[in-house]
């Protein structure tokens, strides 16, 4: 498990830039407002978001991803007669900073706990199962989610650009 939500890697393919916007435009529907709020998710392609010239941002369609969406974002170019996709994975914003708040209360609770146990010698049990609690829900669930939609991500690009060679993982 990574602990840092942020993945890059590359993928080489014989496709043309074309015919890589082709591939990746029919599996991208364009962002319909309000998709969640709706009763049913009704979709047919598996992601959603906008292409435009050679740049490309989308997220997964599903309900764990709209609990924690992982952005996806990338770049197609042409590179030494192949072609070269970039791509960037990361969390949204609102997710870092709610990961954020959840870290500073993890914080505050045992600077809480610490001083407690200098000035008594005793250790409260509810202060760290609560903290225990914040920390599993606040930091390690979304963690848990970017590292499953990321891997989820990485094996359907690979599998729709037929790639050549993975490029790196960073």
């Amino acid at each position: 498990m990574k602990f840092i939500p942020y993945s890059r890697y590359t993928i080489t393919t014989y496709l043309t830039e074309n015919e890589v916007m082709q591939k990746l435009s029919e599996q991208i529907e364009p962002v319909i407002p309000n998709r969640y709020f709706k009763n049913e998710v009704i979709y047919e392609k598996p992601y959603e978001g906008t292409i435009s010239n050679q740049y490309f941002e989308i997220k997964r369609i599903s309900l764990i991803s709209h609990k924690s969406p992982t952005i996806i974002t990338g770049c197609i170019q042409k590179k030494s007669g192949k072609t070269e996709i970039e791509i960037k994975m990361r969390l949204s914003v609102f997710t870092l900073i709610l990961m954020s708040f959840f870290l500073i209360l993890i914080l505050t609770f045992y600077y809480e706990i610490i001083m407690k146990l200098i000035k008594s010698n005793t250790i409260e049990p509810v202060g760290l199962i609560g903290s225990f609690f914040l920390f599993s829900i606040g930091f390690i669930l979304p963690l848990w989610t970017f590292n499953y939609e990321s891997e989820k991500s990485m094996r359907f690009f690979s599998d729709l650009l037929e790639e050549e060679n993975s490029g790196k993982n960073y």
